[in-house]
This record gives C-alpha cells, structure tokens and sequence, in this order.
C-alpha cells in the first residue's frame, strides 16, 4: 500500500492560520517608511495575523507623540519569537552612502523563510543598479503606486515579482472639526503651509519663486515652512542662505515663517489644523505621506504632477501643478550626498502655474476649502488603513498558499543571472584603456555569476607574458565558454578609422543574439554622424561615463536607447600602507605623478608649462611621467628640453622632471601610485580616465580637468579639479594620428595653465589637506565603485534586454511556422516579431520572406531595407537580389508568353 502524499509543512493550506510575518523597517522614527510601516504592522497585529517586529531604526523620540496603546502594541510585537514565516523588509534595498545590500543581508539574518518580500519606493524615472539587482533577488517587491511599478519594470525589475501595496496613515487622529490649530506667531489671514526635509529634490526653490511671483509683503498672506534637516539639525541656516540668494528682500517679498523645533507625531494635526493649504512643488515623491496628513485634515493641497503621490491625488481632489517636463538633476551638493541619483531624471515644476495655483486659493478661500473637503472625503473612503490591510493580507495569502519560494537565496539569485547569458567582445589582452574596461566589465558580469564569455579583438604578446598561469589560464576558461545567443556586446569604436562601420559588420558575423549592444568612449563633446548611425544599428548603445552618453545624444543618437555605465575598482589593490613604493631612479622630494598617453589631447604641455611655471631646481621636488610613446625615455627627456626651452624656461633651473616608459606590468601599476604623493592629468578630454580613478583608490591627491568622463567619479570634495574654456579641438588634435580624426569638428577643454600652477603649489605646501583629502577620495571610490559596480550597472539592462527578447519566442515559433510552410500562422507571428524585437534585423528579414511568399513585393523590399538598417545587411543583399532575379524571370516569361 501506497502512503499518502501530505502537503508540504511550509505552504499554508485554505483556511489554514495564516503564517507568521517577520517584518524589518523603520517604526519608531519621524520618516515616511517609518510612518506608513507603524500604520502597516498595526493593521496586520489587529487583524490577528501572527508578526515578530524587528526596527531598523535607532531614534526613539516618535514614540513620545504615538497613542499610548499603538506603542505599546508596537513594543510588544518586537517580543515576539517566530523563526518561520514569511519576511518583510520595507526599508531601501541599499543603504544610502554605501553599497551594502539590506535586502541580502536580512535574508541571511532570516534563512530558511517560507518567501521574502522587499518593499521599497523611489523618487525618479530611474533606478540606481544596485537597487534593481536587489529587488530582483526577493520573492516579492512591493511598491505603493503604478507610477513606481512602471518604473522599476522599465529598468529591469522583474514584473511578475512587483505588486502595488499603498501607503496609509491613521485616519483616526486627525480630526478637523475637533482639532484646535497650532498657534503660530506672525500668521496671516490665509496661511500656506509645507512639511518637508531639506532636500534639493523637494523643490524648495520653486516653492519661493512661486510665492514671491503670485504675492507681496502687503497682501495678507504667510507661507509657514515646517522643514527639518536630515541630519537633526535646523533648517534655518541653509533656508537663510537660499532667501540671500535669491535676494529675498523683508518689505518688499511675503511673508515667511520658519517652524524648526521639534514636533511630534501627536501635534501634527494641530499643525495642518492651522493652515488654509498646503504647498509642496517636489520634483519627485515614492508616496508623499504629508499630503495624505494635510488631506486627512480638510486642507486643500497643490502637489506636483509626477510621481507617487498621483497615486491617490487626482484633479478632483487636490490642485496638481503642472511641470515643465523632466529633467536631469545636476544639483552637485545632492549628488554629493546622493550619488545613486546620478544620470537619473524628475519633474521640473513650474514656478509659473505654482503661482497662479496660490493666487486661486487665496482669492477664493471658500473654493480651497471645498477642494480640501473633497480631498478628505476621497480618503476616507478609498485611500485608508483599511485599504493598505486588504492590499497585505491578499499578498501574504497568496504567498502563503505556495509551496516555499527558497531554501537558499543566494542560489535563487544565481540561477536568475544564469538566465542572461552574454557574448563580451572587446580588447582583452592589452594595456590600452578599452582593454582595461573590458577586463573590468567581463570580470564583474562573470563574478556576479553572469555567465559570460569573452572574445579577445586584439593581442599584445607582452601583456598575455605577464599574466601569471592561474590569470590566463582563466581568461581561457572565460573565451572557450560555449555560445549561447543572449546579448552580444561589443567595446570598440563603432566606426574604423578606415570609414569600416564596425557594430553592424560584427552583428552581421554574429547572428541570432536576443539584442546586440555597442559599448563606445569619446574624449570630446560629440560624435560623428557615421558613429551615431554604426550606433543605430544596435539595439541600444552603452557609453563608459555620462559624459559620453551626452555627447551621442548631443550629436543626435537617440536617448531613449544610449546608457551610460560605471565602472567598478578593487581599491584594496591601491592600499598604500601595504605596498612596496617602486623604485625610481633620481626620485626626490614631494612626488606629482602622471599617467598617460604621450598625446596631445592628455595636456602634456599644460603640464610641464605649470610644473616649470610652478617649481624649480631649487624645489624638494618632482614630476614622474609614465608615458606610452614610440620614442626612448632619453628622446621624450630630450624633447622636454625643447619644449622647455621653446616655452622661455631656463632649463638650467628646471624642477627635477622623471620619465618612465619602458613596459611595466600591470601588477606593479599599484606600486607606482605608492611611490607618489599626489597625481595630475590636465587632460583636454576623458571618456573616464582611468589612471585618476586608480590614482584616487590609492588615496593620492588628485587633480583633473573639470571637464570629461571623469566627473562621474571626481568632484571638488574629493579631488582638484582644473579650470579650463570649452575650444574647438584644434589641429594638432584631430590631426595628430589616425585615431585622432573624430574629433574633428567638436569640442574640448583647454584647461588653465595659471590654475593648474596654482593647485600644484597649493598641493605641494598644503601637504596635510592634500593627503587628507586623497583618503577621502579612498574612501569614495572604495565605497561607491567597488569590483561589483559594472555587474549592478549592466545588469538591469541585460534584464531589460532580455526581456524585450521575449521577441525572442515570437521569432522562434516565426521559423518554425515558416519552416513548415505554415503561411497564415507566419504572417501573424511575423507582425508579433517585430513588435517585440524593434531593432532586430532577423525580425524584419524574416517579416519580408513572409510578404514575398504573399507576392507583396514593394512591402519586401522594405522590409528588406529595414533589416539592412538594423544590421542583417548581408542577409538582406542576398534576398532582395534573389527576389529581383526572380521578378525579372518572371517579367521574361511574360513578354515571351506575350509574344505568342
């Protein structure tokens, strides 16, 4: 006898208890997580589901102003001892500032769960890498609004894994017809109000410029500002600093009043109790929780047009201010502070509209209360607790009622990344910068667990001798990985210097990948238009800085289809304080290094013209140069001279000027920035540069030109940046060799002389700043471009491509269709094919095969001539000759039947 199948212990059952939550977030602090978690997990504990509360968060100041019975429930539940269940992480999936994973690192706090659940949200158009590698390593993510479910799904978090979980707040506390407002001294008649943190990003700016143009300091009315700073300190310092900037003049411009003490939870009410409106022009919100508070509270709202928040507010309940579209954020203290914002995209609100929205709601203040009573009524009836509750428990039923999602995440994230197979052509086996961006980019994908393989473009015989056995020997293991048609990348110029059009020529010889990508650099501020066509011919382009991106959409790539990605470093290679200084010969004193091509596009002359300029004989000092040249160390030393001379320097009195150009391993390049105490390249124009990245990982002071690749990674806080003015590259530039050509036509910085001596100065007798800012720099890049930093960068992409592929399927069963002659079913798969896979070549060659059995000639042969667009050029060729051969066949047979 059979024993009986049982169901798995780990999968509830219907009608089953429903299985523990071990919920991890923010609870008991004054953020908006905070916030909508204590609604989330009281909703939860109320509704006898069993939950284990585990704070992340250390401030316990919120818990003043809670209801006595919601503090000391929430306090109970971190009592609670369930080891099983289903866990919740409703936090960031990076930590600000760092690279550290807190999806990851609760999942192994927590292993053995039945599913894992992220929730998360975000202010922009974009997602930070990291952030979407991690999402797509949980069971589930929840977001509160489709605005960031579309979002997370367009670049590259998994769709299926995503479900909208709105936020809430409880209802029940405020209260407006019992709610005595806050006193606040100095009020006017009608009294704007806004509750924000201190941020770039809550458009706080925009917010004065609409003031100020809808109103003056005779018209009754006030604008009071509830604003704290992040870090717990007031607000008032850098509020006075934005009023002096914009020459805010008392007497002349409206009121403002400033609100920066401390007000708990419990006094909030009374706050939105004392406002006529509320005001917040954010150029981006993942919810806006203080709308909701000022909505609950019978306060008209105006809110921006984008973002979370037009989740639940709509132009029925609130006055939505219109934008004047979406724009990057440049603000570089944010980026400072936020790095993982960088390239991203949010609202530009309009000062104007914002204006007049004001001006409507004070001239007219029985309108502004019927708009805030439509505004609490719409959430009271669809938008409260009762709603977040129902949107819980429907996920963790439906989670609960599946057999166990993972024993061992790591394992179900490697079998994710299994999924994207990928083909990396680039220079390998070579000094130049391309090859180290390859290495570092294929190196990256493959210790992700990609499985990536490499094929080599060229070979330097001397670098493939100085790899040691283990290095070549898995390099070899990289390219000897068999084929399998995923994305195909390849790093190199798209066109040749000899006017070949590289990307479509490598598609062509490479047939039947999901998507083909192009990976280019540029050192100037454009690109020519036979690279931006080469470029078409991919299914997206991928640059190595922002600074390239730009320079392709400027010279008319298309933006929608060019990325730029970010390389990583292993800093702890550059460890100073472990390394054996490389000796150089006649070494002295303070040593500047620099590191470069003997070309004229790095600034050699720059340099040596502010080094002479700077120093002399008599200084403790010098200037190492290792330059890749065709001429001997003695024929470089002795056209230093020349040029020394030439310039009206005594070269009798020159600073002490080393050059090194003989070939050194690349295992010894950490070795020379250690024998270095700051680095300097003055170049004219970077794609990345990557010796300043090196320079800086091993903790040198280090000075660029403010101008460049580089920037994604260099800023006045960590490095020394050059000034320079934007010039047309001249023609001892582009004419320089056959590479050089490109920059024909465009721009590129030519960085100041004067201020480059002045930094060298400055470094050389600032010695103790110097190095404690090159430490900072250390710190920088260890923390925000670790050997993990390509992976996070390509992979959303890779994701992003892949499933776009989903084409793929529709052009598999379009072959099988037409394999079996199937021709009604073909021509229906066909029309799918190249809706799912726009940019494939195959799609289209095989759109046109269907159309030429149909006898449609003219719609083959453009459908042909798209293909050809697309890369498939040779396939293309061969079928439209076939086909014209065969019409004129046919056209002979004619005539000749014509004749009879």
């Amino acid at each position: 006898m059979q024993p009986q199948a049982t169901a798995k212990p780990t999968a509830q059952t219907a009608g089953a208890s429903p299985l523990p939550v071990i919920w991890e977030s923010p609870i008991f602090d004054y953020t908006g997580y905070a916030t909508a978690c204590r609604t989330a997990v009281l909703g939860l504990a109320r509704s006898a589901t069993p939950i284990r509360l585990l704070p992340s968060d250390l401030h316990s100041d919120e818990c003043e102003g809670l209801k006595p019975a919601d503090k000391q429930l929430l306090q109970s539940l971190t009592h609670a001892d369930y080891t099983n269940g289903i866990g919740v992480c409703y936090e960031q999936p990076i930590r600000p500032g760092t690279t550290f994973d807190v999806f990851r690192a609760f999942r192994e706090r927590h292993p053995n769960l039945h599913a894992y659940v992220g929730a998360t949200k975000f202010e922009t158009n974009n997602l930070p890498p990291a952030w979407v590698h991690a999402c797509n390593a949980m069971d589930e993510v929840w977001v509160p609004s489709r605005f960031a479910q579309e979002t997370f799904t367009r670049v590259g978090v998994a769709p299926e894994k995503l479900h909208i979980v709105p936020e809430a707040i409880d209802l029940s506390v405020f209260q407006p017809g019992t709610t005595r407002p806050l006193p606040i001294p100095n009020r006017r008649t009608f009294n704007f109000l806004s509750v924000f943190q201190w941020s770039v990003r809550k458009g706080m700016d925009v917010l004065l410029k609409g003031y100020r143009r809808a109103f003056q300091a005779q018209d009754d009315v006030s604008l009071t500002l509830r604003v704290y700073s992040g870090d717990g300190q007031s607000a008032r310092a850098p509020l006075m600093q934005l009023l002096r900037e914009l020459n805010w003049k008392e007497g002349r411009d409206p009121t403002i009043i400033l609100l920066d003490s401390y007000l708990h939870a419990d006094q909030m009410p009374a706050l939105f109790a004392a406002a006529d409106a509320f005001v917040l022009p954010t150029r981006g919100e993942g919810w806006g929780l203080p709308y909701m508070e000022a909505m609950a509270m019978g306060v008209p709202c105006i809110a921006t047009r984008w973002g979370g928040s037009t989740e639940f507010m709509t132009d029925a309940n609130s006055l939505l201010l219109d934008i004047d579209g979406l724009v990057e954020m440049d603000d570089p203290e944010f980026l400072h502070h936020n790095p993982h914002f960088r390239g991203h995209r949010w609202a530009n609100p309009s000062a104007e509209h914002l204006a007049h929205l004001m001006q409507g709601l004070a001239a007219n203040p029985q309108r502004a209360r019927e708009i805030g009573a439509r505004g609490r009524a719409d959430l009271l009836q669809h938008w409260g607790p009762p709603r977040v509750a129902a949107a819980i428990a429907a996920r963790l039923q439906a989670l609960g009622a599946q057999p166990a999602r993972r024993a061992h995440s790591s394992a179900a994230t490697t079998t994710l990344l299994k999924d994207l197979p990928v083909t990396f052509q680039s220079a390998i086996f070579h000094f130049g910068g391309y090859a180290w961006r390859g290495r570092s980019d294929i190196t990256s994908l493959h210790n992700a667990g990609v499985p990536v393989r490499a094929v080599d473009l060229t070979a330097n015989t001397f670098y493939i001798n100085q790899l040691s056995a283990s290095e070549l020997n898995a390099w070899r293991t990289l390219e000897r990985r068999p084929v399998r048609k995923g994305v195909f990348v390849v790093h190199n110029v798209p066109v040749s210097n000899r006017g070949e059009a590289v990307f479509p020529k490598l598609r062509q010889r490479n047939p039947g990948y999901n998507a083909y990508v192009g990976f280019v650099a540029t050192e100037v501020d454009g690109a020519p238009a036979d690279w931006v066509a080469a470029c078409g011919a991919m299914d997206e382009t991928w640059t190595v800085s922002t600074f390239v991106r730009d320079a392709l959409v400027r010279s008319g790539h298309d933006p929608q289809r060019v990325f730029a990605m970010r390389p990583g470093i292993d800093a702890s290679l550059y460890n100073r304080a472990l390394l054996e200084p490389l000796p150089i010969a006649g070494k002295r004193g303070f040593t500047f290094l620099s590191v470069f091509e003997w070309a004229h596009r790095k600034g050699w002359d720059v340099l040596l013209r502010a080094f002479f300029s700077a120093f002399s004989a008599a200084d403790d000092v010098c200037l190492v140069l290792r330059a890749y040249d065709s001429h001997s160390g003695a024929a470089l030393h002795a056209r230093i001279q020349e040029f020394a001379r030439t310039h009206g320097f005594d070269t009798g009195r020159l600073p002490q000027c080393i050059v090194l150009n003989e070939d050194l391993p690349t295992k010894d390049l950490p070795r020379l920035y250690a024998a270095a105490d700051a680095f300097v390249l003055p170049s004219r124009g970077e794609g990345w540069a990557i010796p300043c990245m090196e320079a800086m990982a091993a903790g040198l002071p280090t000075i660029a030109t403010n101008f460049g690749g580089q920037l994604d990674f260099m800023n006045a806080d960590v490095s020394y940046l050059l000034d320079y003015k934007l010039t047309p590259v001249s023609t001892a530039g582009w004419n320089e060799n056959e590479n050089t050509v490109q920059y024909k036509g465009f721009n590129w910085a030519e960085p100041s002389v004067e201020h480059l001596t002045h930094i060298l100065r400055n470094v050389f007798e600032n010695r103790a700043a110097a190095a404690s800012r090159g430490q900072a720099a250390r710190a920088w890049i260890a923390r925000e471009f670790t050997p993990e930093t390509g992976a996070n960068c390509m992979l959303p992409r890779l994701r992003a491509l892949s499933a776009a592929a989903g084409g793929g399927r529709e052009l598999a069963a379009l072959r099988t269709a037409l394999a079996a002659q199937n021709w009604p079913a073909a021509a229906e798969l066909a029309v799918a094919a190249r809706a799912a896979q726009p940019f494939s070549g195959d799609a289209y060659i095989l759109a046109a095969d269907c159309e030429v059995h149909a006898g449609h000639t003219a719609q083959a042969l453009e459908l042909y001539r798209a293909a050809a667009l697309r890369g498939n050029g040779l396939a293309a060729l061969r079928r439209v000759e076939a086909l014209q051969e065969s019409a004129g066949e046919v056209t002979a047979s004619q005539a000749k039947q014509g004749s009879h």
